[in-house]
């Protein structure tokens, strides 16, 4: 897979005030990477580095295999952004917003436009204005007019505030779309439960630090690893001793690791129980992120 973003030791101070230390993380084509962390780990100042918005200290962004300080142009030149709230002209229709955006990068294709508006699901409201739209379909309208410039890397910061279940279902399915076609996708969200079903990698940042970065799955396994939640399914768990804790009927809860299961399995069959099924309770990625925060929450 190609690395389309590599960020590299940066450092970024505002006054005497450190914001990032030794930030460093990469994106490949075809990720979706969750960027998340607590109310002021330093998370929107990362986008703003990256989009080149404000200067970086120490260190090295490159998009594209082009330095961000160096050869910003063409570093920024196939990203698209939606920082929060996406800017549309609320007074013109979809279609009028997506032709403007095209012809600020001197774009004059009608096909491609209507791929995009096929993309983001608008073919049947697009010549509406924008003022009759709903958040969600304003969100999606952001993202086509991120798409214009054919860009291979998309930027986005809180997609999904203030949207209903359906739009962030939409957001989500536009997203998986996009990755499988190769995009790289950047996002910075509190929905910790939203991100878990469509992002393949996550970095946690606490404090300005990266405190983990690892794909979603093995994040959440290796957190686990120390301490798992297990069910053991046997014919019943009537007149066991207070040292299980028992769930409904015929369950018995362990917390530990594997070796601790093993010994409960011997103890319950040894106490003559039959044992049906053993079950891993996996842990959510707020599960996870609580646990790797001591608790930090996100706000």
């Amino acid at each position: 897979m190609e690395t389309i973003v590599k960020c590299e030791n940066v450092c970024k101070k505002i006054g005497k005030k450190e914001i990032l230390k030794n930030v460093s993380f990469e994106i490949n084509s075809g990720d979706i990477l969750a960027f998340i962390g607590p109310n002021g780990a330093g998370k929107t100042t990362t986008i703003k580095l990256m989009l080149g918005l404000q200067k970086i200290n120490k260190g090295h962004i490159s998009i594209n295999g082009y330095d961000i300080k160096k050869n910003f142009v063409k570093a920024i030149s196939k990203v698209g952004a939606i920082v929060e709230n996406p800017d549309t002209y609320m007074y013109l229709s979809g279609y009028e917003n997506l032709k403007m955006a095209q012809s600020l990068y001197g774009i004059h294709d009608e096909a491609e436009l209507q791929a995009i508006i096929k993309k983001i699901g608008l073919e049947k409201r697009i010549k509406d204005k924008v003022s009759k739209y709903s958040l969600g379909m304003r969100q999606r309208l952001g993202i086509g007019l991120a798409l214009v410039n054919h860009p291979n890397l998309l930027i986005l910061d809180e997609p999904t505030n203030g949207l209903d279940p359906e739009g962030i279902r939409d957001l989500r399915n536009l997203l998986k779309e996009l990755a499988k076609e190769g995009m790289a996708i950047f996002v910075s969200s509190h929905n910790l439960a939203e991100l878990e079903s469509f992002c393949n990698k996550v970095v946690i940042i606490q404090n300005g630090v990266i405190i983990d970065s690892a794909k979603t799955k093995d994040l959440k396994h290796n957190i686990s690893e120390a301490g798992s939640v297990y069910t053991i399914t046997i014919d019943s768990n009537k007149k066991l001793s207070k040292k299980y804790e028992l769930l409904d009927e015929d369950k018995v809860i362990i917390k530990g690791n594997k070796e601790d299961v093993s010994k409960a399995v011997s103890d319950l069959v040894g106490l003559g129980k039959k044992i049906y099924l053993i079950t891993e309770q996996e842990l959510s990625l707020e599960e996870a992120f609580l646990k790797k925060t001591g608790g930090n929450k996100i706000d």
